[in-house]
């Protein structure tokens, strides 16, 4: 069951499931445990469920577009 927070009328999304986590990313669910177990992606436990904020998409997506940026310049700021 999604974990909701309702504001203004609106529910928004706070947690996934590592199997939810997977499906918004395009990638499996191993891949998803295995970036958990590498402390690449941070994570929570309520009761017997893991469950992953919603804003670690955002920060990876942040992360994922800052890296891409760098290695497409060389050192003077061109494109390498």
């Amino acid at each position: 069951m999604p974990v909701l927070h309702q504001s203004s009328g609106v529910a928004t999304r706070v947690a996934y499931s590592p199997a939810e986590f997977a499906d918004a990313l395009g990638v499996s669910r191993q891949h998803v445990h295995n970036m958990i177990a590498r402390g690449e992606l941070h994570s929570m436990k309520l009761g017997k469920a893991r469950r992953i904020p919603a804003t670690e998409i955002e920060r990876l997506l942040r992360d994922a577009t800052a890296i891409a940026r760098v290695a497409s310049t060389d050192e003077f700021g061109g494109v390498a």
